[in-house]
């Protein structure tokens, strides 16, 4: 079964002009893989509420198609799998760590690191875009981990509040000039934080769920992803798989992007003006890991 990434996504998992999971449904398909494809919920003919699911939410709908799967005489039972793109690379290994009846997953650009470092590399990154200095991008970046880990640590959220607040009172001046943030930005930030899909992602340990697991895991990073970079994933993949299932592998795929595509510079914009949906590569990969398990 295929499980999308962030944000609200059709079975096609449809952006910027292409549909990613619609190829590589055809793809496996053809090479005699079956494949699962669904709506999240709230989209298209998926009912519930996507605003206020969490990925573990989102890892528990995942199992509901395995459940579908598994009347399903002509899929072969004893190889029912997930391959999950971005945060879908989150949620299947919560998935799989809680269902028996999974095989194998394949991790596309699944972080192996904090969704919040994730997101902090992503903020920085377009910050210096807009010419932010290097100072103050030093700064920035102190005060997004300090904020993500005093969510990961506060008993409640009206401390987690507390303790942000008086996090950036207590910050040097020099530090607040180069930061420039109102206690309305900073309020703003706080109430982001403590939402529910935000907290639960602050909170998850996605290199400590994939340890847990005992199936094959094929990992696959975009060498030019500036969203799952290599640079803060590589190593937490590489770890929670050491010494797990021999089959396991992890692999960084040359000259692509967050979406797999070729790529020239990795950029979010470059997306929608590359004709190519998907590497041929990232597709034989995929199929030929299947095929030899």
């Amino acid at each position: 079964m295929l499980l999308t990434g962030s944000g609200p996504q059709n079975r096609d998992e449809q952006l910027l002009g292409h549909k990613p999971f619609l190829v590589i449904a055809d793809f496996l398909t053809r090479n005699g893989i079956a494949v699962l494809r669904a709506d999240d919920r709230g989209v298209g003919s998926s009912k519930g509420n996507f605003a206020t699911a969490t990925t573990g939410d989102f890892a528990e709908d995942g199992l509901a198609g395995i459940e579908y799967l598994k009347t399903r005489k002509e899929v072969n039972q004893q190889m029912l799998g997930f391959i999950g793109h971005s945060e879908g690379g989150i949620m299947a290994p919560i998935a799989a760590s809680k269902s028996s009846d999974i095989s194998y997953i394949i991790l596309l650009a699944g972080p192996g690191s904090n969704l919040g470092d994730n997101v902090t590399f992503q903020r920085i990154r377009m910050a210096r875009q807009a010419g932010a200095s290097e100072e103050s991008l030093k700064v920035q970046e102190g005060c997004l981990q300090a904020a993500n880990e005093i969510i990961r640590k506060a008993p409640s959220d009206e401390e987690a509040r507390l303790k942000i607040r008086q996090f950036f009172a207590d910050l040097p001046e020099t530090d607040k000039q180069l930061l420039n943030w109102s206690d309305e930005r900073v309020e703003a930030l706080t109430s982001q934080l403590l939402e529910g899909w935000w907290k639960y992602s602050l909170k998850h340990n996605p290199e400590e769920t994939i340890r847990s697991l005992k199936i094959p895991v094929l990992a696959l990073l975009g060498e030019k992803d500036m969203q799952v970079p290599v640079a803060l994933n590589l190593p937490h993949m590489e770890r929670a798989l050491e010494d797990r299932n021999e089959k396991s592998r992890v692999v960084v795929v040359m000259g692509v992007n967050h979406l797999f595509q070729n790529c020239e510079t990795g950029d979010g914009s470059e997306y929608v003006k590359i004709e190519e949906t998907i590497s041929p590569e990232v597709l034989h990969l995929m199929a030929d890991w299947i095929k030899k398990l």
